[in-house]
């Protein structure tokens, strides 16, 4: 069991770096301007993820705009997108 809980970590960790990746690319902003760390990646009660307040006031995101982020996992991979509408 302890295993299975540190490979989720594992994946969760990779996942949210993913998700910060997409965050920028779908942003256009520059890398070095904005760094992964300074980006936000919450999970809500349920497990979906969503962008920070700060992170997007950060990237210059209208409150009022609809930022999806879709992170998905199997054993070996990571992936991630960003959607804003």
């Amino acid at each position: 069991e302890e295993l299975i809980q540190s490979r989720f970590n594992y994946l969760s960790l990779a996942g949210k770096y993913s998700a910060k990746e997409s965050v920028i690319k779908a942003t256009n902003t520059q890398i070095g301007k904005i760094l992964p760390k300074d980006i936000q990646i919450l999970v809500d009660a349920d497990g979906a993820p969503s962008l920070s307040s700060y992170s997007k006031s950060l990237l210059h995101i209208p409150d009022t705009t609809n930022v999806h982020i879709s992170i998905s996992h199997d054993s070996n991979a990571v992936i991630s997108i960003c959607l804003i509408s």
